[in-house]
């Protein structure tokens, strides 16, 4: 069973406890991912992105073979971060849903490391790179030839996507994947309808866009690599978070 969403989540909990007291989950999403409050939509995705890796990671302790005692904590945890980052919880304090970090990001660091599962990645240089690229692309897209609309996507989403990359022992690499191709399919139906003076401004951006493709797919096989169980795990510890059916 895939584990990283247990370390995506230990990953937010250890960046939650360097962070003030009455910060709010939309003022760590403006943080993390660097988009504006203002901006509904890329805010709510981030917030999705984070509780669906909440919801991986209640899947994995379900179907663990933990006892009952030690998913009681681990649930209480996660469902403190779900409703941090709820449409509900959003706008309030976030360590007010989930108390004693230090607490926390022990029982978690325990389990992993219990279960040779590795929890503190660093960003591949392959993705800091990618950031770069992507970044430098953002900047190509303040073109005034291009509609409006297709700039304002592509800026937006953009942004997004290299802080995502920057950041994936947070969001994984799930999320820049996700970003990424739903950017291009807005993109390839925004530019439908445009004038003929910003199509031609668009083309060369989107065969910059799409040729990222197998950059991302080169991150995707170096994070999965590195995020896959210590070779070295031994003894029962790695059975702790295996599915055993009942």
């Amino acid at each position: 069973m895939d584990h990283q969403s247990l370390s995506n989540v230990l990953g937010v909990l250890r960046k939650l406890n360097g962070e003030p007291n009455n910060i709010t989950g939309v003022q760590l999403i403006q943080k993390w991912a660097g988009v504006s409050a203002s901006d509904v939509g890329s805010v709510l995705r981030v917030a999705l992105s984070l509780v669906e890796q909440v919801h991986e990671a209640r899947t994995v302790v379900e179907n663990s073979s933990l006892s009952d005692e030690a998913k009681a904590g681990l649930r209480v945890t996660l469902g403190g971060l779900e409703n941090a980052f709820s449409i509900g919880g959003i706008h309030s304090q976030v360590k007010a849903s989930v108390p004693h970090l230090e607490v926390l990001i022990a029982n978690f660091a325990i389990l992993l490391e219990a279960a040779g599962v590795r929890s503190n990645h660093a960003v591949p240089v392959e993705a800091l790179n990618l950031a770069k690229d992507v970044e430098e692309l953002t900047a190509a897209f303040d073109d005034a030839a291009l509609d409006p609309v297709v700039r304002d996507i592509a800026k937006r989403h953009l942004t997004v996507l290299a802080t995502l990359l920057r950041h994936m022992p947070i969001f994984g690499m799930e999320a820049a994947l996700a970003t990424y191709f739903e950017l291009v399919v807005r993109l390839r139906r925004a530019s439908t309808n445009t004038s003929e003076e910003s199509q031609k401004a668009a083309k060369p951006l989107m065969e910059r866009l799409q040729n990222l493709r197998e950059a991302f797919e080169a991150v995707d096989k170096v994070w999965n690599i590195g995020v896959r169980w210590i070779g070295a795990a031994k003894g029962v510890g790695g059975l702790l978070l295996t599915y055993i059916p009942h």
